[in-house]
């Protein structure tokens, strides 16, 4: 998680406050990560189907759902004195 803190915390990214990522459903520990943040921000989630399997070529890939955090406060952005 700390780079996607380090990421939030640049000074070009400080007015994020919606994150958009897509997980297929197998993917636990990404899920678990988008989770953490979204507990940490101080948001909700919403998580939703997105991406069919045939968009990637078929039985090789699952299907996507999207993973929707915010909005939020981006206090990982502080600035500098």
């Amino acid at each position: 998680m700390g780079m996607l803190k380090a990421l939030l915390a640049r000074v070009n990214l400080r007015h994020v406050t919606m994150i958009d990522t897509t997980i297929s459903p197998s993917n636990t520990a990404s899920q678990n990560l988008f989770k953490r943040l979204a507990l940490e921000l101080r948001s909700g989630m919403e998580v939703e189907p997105y991406f069919k399997r045939e968009l990637f070529g078929g039985e090789a890939h699952e299907d996507e759902e999207r993973y929707r955090i915010g909005p939020f406060k981006n206090f990982f952005y502080k600035e500098q004195a």
